[in-house]
């Protein structure tokens, strides 16, 4: 006698019912793991050649991965992945950074179907796709290609090409300048844009994405008294981020994925926000223009903090005076940097400026401090104060135990140094 029936009588065909049941449920279990394995497969390609990822929280965008790599972030969908043979394809959106040989910045961004190459970097569209005009959202090219080039055109008449065509008929002869990345540099309805182009930027330097002039260079003379210009200080920004990302991404993934990053804003943005009229107004723009700088990480829906530990922004004040702020996404505190007033850290009350930025970063605007330790005493070396903060912050990414001290003749050289690249 079965010794199961000493406690309870089973019904009759229960062991073949019971059989069948199990049956349903492995087969079950095996269609889900094929669907998460879909996503794990990805993920253990990156996770093996140690190459590092975010989950993203696919409610706001249809991309649920981010890798991140050297001047380059591809996001995709991890389910689509795909590999027949030795080639391997994935459906997402790539941005890449490159430069010239006077380190100017160079922006692609395409979006369908690609053939990827992850341990070589190498993203190609294979397939449906898009790309985009330089940095922006406005359609380049759109239709097929086989291992990176265009095969076949896609004529829709509802594309956003076509549509800003459509829309520009009716206006006034417009002339558009570009540079050879594709980036608008100025956009005039004059017949004589060209020769006033010319005039404006004629003995100009174009490096770290800035046009600098003799100007310029005459300020960073050992003897000159003059406050740096935007140009010299967005300069320095592009060289601190350029940098940063080359000397992370240079690091083991364990070093990498503790290293507290921090991402510097070149001034025009801030610069941009304009005059204070109303909040609305005045927090609509600052939005747009944070997202226009930011558009990388527009998938990621502009959730820095998973990326980056700070964002600094250099701040120019009327044209009279330089300070930095610096937002601590982790900490969620905003610190302002004032070379005019020496104090330790003490609590701050937020300006409008402060508060745009804040409530796009999604901050606390309740903890904002001013702090530093050294004072000017002079009135045009701010610029030189922010510069070296800006350096000493990119420091402490890699080196927490480093300690902040001011050298303007070390900093003036240091910057006439980028003009002729170190």
């Amino acid at each position: 006698m079965f010794r199961g029936q000493q406690f309870l009588q089973l019904p009759i065909g229960y062991f073949v019912q019971n059989n069948q049941e199990k049956i349903q449920k492995k087969q079950k279990n095996n269609v889900t793991l094929l669907i998460n394995g879909m996503k794990s497969i990805i993920d253990n390609i990156l996770i093996q050649n140690k190459i590092q990822f975010i989950e993203i929280n696919t409610k706001h965008h249809q991309f649920d991965r981010l890798i991140l790599q050297n001047h380059i972030r591809f996001y995709c969908q991890s389910n689509s992945y795909i590999k027949h043979e030795s080639v391997e394809r994935i459906k997402g959106k790539f941005y890449k950074k490159s430069f010239d040989s006077n380190k100017n910045p160079k922006f692609l961004i395409q979006e369908g179907i690609f053939r990827i190459d992850i341990t070589k970097e190498e993203y190609l569209l294979d397939g449906e796709g898009i790309e985009y005009c330089g940095k922006s959202e406005m359609i380049k090219i759109q239709g097929v290609f086989i291992q990176g080039k265009l095969q076949e055109i896609e004529s829709k008449q509802n594309s956003k090409s076509f549509n800003l065509q459509e829309n520009t008929q009716s206006r006034a002869k417009i002339i558009i300048i570009m540079d050879q990345n594709n980036q608008i540099i100025r956009s005039k309805s004059l017949e004589n844009d060209n020769e006033k182009l010319r005039e404006m930027y004629q003995g100009n330097r174009i490096v770290y994405n800035q046009s600098l002039s003799d100007r310029d260079v005459n300020i960073l003379r050992n003897n000159s008294k003059e406050w740096l210009t935007s140009s010299l200080i967005d300069t320095f920004v592009e060289y601190l981020n350029q940098k940063s990302e080359i000397k992370v991404n240079m690091l083991q993934l364990e070093e990498r994925m503790n290293i507290p990053r921090i991402l510097f804003i070149p001034s025009y943005v801030t610069s941009s926000f304009g005059l204070y009229e109303d909040e609305t107004t005045y927090m609509k723009k600052a939005e747009g223009l944070l997202q226009t700088e930011l558009l990388f990480y527009k998938e990621l829906n502009y959730e820095m903090k998973q990326i980056y530990t700070k964002i600094g922004f250099p701040v120019n004040i009327n044209n009279m005076h330089w300070v930095f702020l610096l937002f601590d996404l982790r900490k969620e505190e905003i610190l302002l940097f004032d070379s005019l007033k020496s104090t330790k850290k003490k609590r701050a009350t937020p300006g409008y400026l402060s508060k745009a930025i804040g409530r796009f970063l999604n901050l606390d605007m309740r903890k904002c401090y001013m702090m530093n330790n050294i004072k000017q005493k002079d009135n045009y070396s701010c610029g030189y104060f922010v510069s070296s903060f800006m350096e000493f912050e990119y420091k402490l990414q890699f080196n927490q135990n480093y300690r902040y001290f001011y050298d303007e003749n070390r900093m003036k050289m240091k910057i006439m140094q980028l003009m002729s690249f170190e």
